[in-house]
């Protein structure tokens, strides 16, 4: 038996079209769009989260449902997926909640022709955002990267950081971040949380560039001198 761990399966065999699902105000249900790109049919699990990607199917209690939440992708083929909302009732008010979205997808075990023994393909899983709105919150703006406060922190002449705060209610999820030339970590900040960067001496001031992803997983860009 080989263990098959070549750079043609380190990708997902099963890939969504679409890098996150938002549900806005008055949004009972959506539609998730999976392809299989390989030339083999693939087994396909769908289920939901409350970021802990490590819990069982069975185990887990949220308010979204997928349908179909098991089924066989043949090679080329797509299939349009229900989520939908059951309760917004764990969403508190006028603040939006993230869960995810786990993909698991178990491809054929195949017999290789230039070996002897069998290959053993290992499943995949890939993960989605999925954003909920309550009652009453609408979809941001595309201005909505700048409401981000940043603040240069120092903590001694050689150890700084930025700090970044998200005074809004609702998640934002930073594609890129940069000080003068320096690549920053990216990360999503909840609303109303704070996240602190470590910087290094070089990077501890100058023009602040970050791009925020939108509804649409497009990234818009701002940019602020510091």
């Amino acid at each position: 038996m080989t263990l098959l761990l070549s750079a043609g399966y380190a990708g997902a065999v099963v890939n969504s079209t679409q890098s996150r699902l938002v549900f806005n105000e008055n949004s009972l249900a959506e539609t998730l769009v999976l392809v299989n790109s390989e030339r083999a049919p693939a087994l396909v699990q769908v289920w939901s989260d409350d970021n802990d990607p490590l819990a069982l199917p069975e185990s887990i209690n949220t308010p979204l449902v997928v349908v179909p939440p098991l089924f066989k992708l043949e090679p080329g083929e797509s299939r349009n997926l229900r989520v939908m909302l059951s309760s917004r009732q764990e969403i508190a008010a006028g603040r939006e909640r993230v869960y995810w979205l786990n993909i698991y997808q178990i491809p054929p075990n195949t017999q290789s022709d230039d070996t002897k023994g069998k290959k053993i393909v290992l499943p995949l899983r890939i993960r989605l955002k999925v954003f909920v709105r309550p009652a009453g919150l609408k979809a941001p703006d595309e201005h909505i990267g700048e409401s981000l406060v940043f603040t240069l922190k120092e903590h001694s002449s050689t150890s700084r950081s930025l700090l970044i705060t998200n005074p809004t209610p609702y998640n934002m999820t930073l594609g890129e971040l940069r000080l003068g030339e320096k690549q920053l970590t990216t990360m999503m900040i909840a609303p109303g949380a704070s996240t602190t960067v470590p910087l290094s001496p070089a990077s501890a001031s100058g023009l602040l560039t970050w791009s925020i992803i939108d509804d649409y997983g497009k990234q818009i860009s701002y940019t602020r001198q510091l």
